[in-house]
């Protein structure tokens, strides 16, 4: 059976992200991965629109996935410092069909399990993720799960 173990959910202006790519000396775009950045540059040249709008709405996305990942910790510390986190440890990506999903690092994927407990082969946690934008706002709403490793099993 499913569980959720918490929900995030984040609003991103589009603008804001446009002002912070093009300020001298950004470090911004160190945010995201190189496949966030060859991902939200190929939409660009698909749609013919701005590499803003596609960051802000993965940008969303990691805030959505941070959200949720601390509200399933409760009362439990995050394990990592807000300062020196890697954001670009977590990966907001589209498949072929353009669906999103989340990707974490090794060190990340492990650190979320262990801090909620999952460590053993019973369970694995399930990032669920949906995005949208309109001309001035990107959004996300993130579902962090914990599914039984048998329903993986039988795939």
């Amino acid at each position: 059976m499913t569980r959720i173990l918490g929900v995030g959910h984040d609003l991103t202006d589009i603008a804001d992200t446009a002002r912070q790519l093009e300020e001298s000396g950004s470090q911004f775009m160190r945010l995201f991965s190189s496949r966030e950045v060859r991902q939200a540059r190929r939409k660009v040249a698909q749609k013919g629109d701005d590499l803003a709008r596609h960051l802000a709405v993965c940008w969303a996305g990691k805030e959505g996935v941070v959200k949720a990942w601390t509200e399933a910790l409760g009362e439990t510390d995050f394990p990592f410092d807000l300062d020196a986190f890697r954001w670009s440890d977590i990966e907001i990506l589209s498949n072929s069909k353009g669906c999103p999903s989340v990707c974490l690092s090794q060190e990340y994927e492990h650190a979320v399990r262990s801090s909620l407990g999952l460590e053993s082969d019973e369970c694995k946690e399930v990032w669920k993720i949906s995005l949208t934008h309109s001309r001035r706002l990107a959004s996300s709403v993130v579902l962090l799960c914990s599914e039984p490793s048998s329903l993986y099993n039988r795939l």
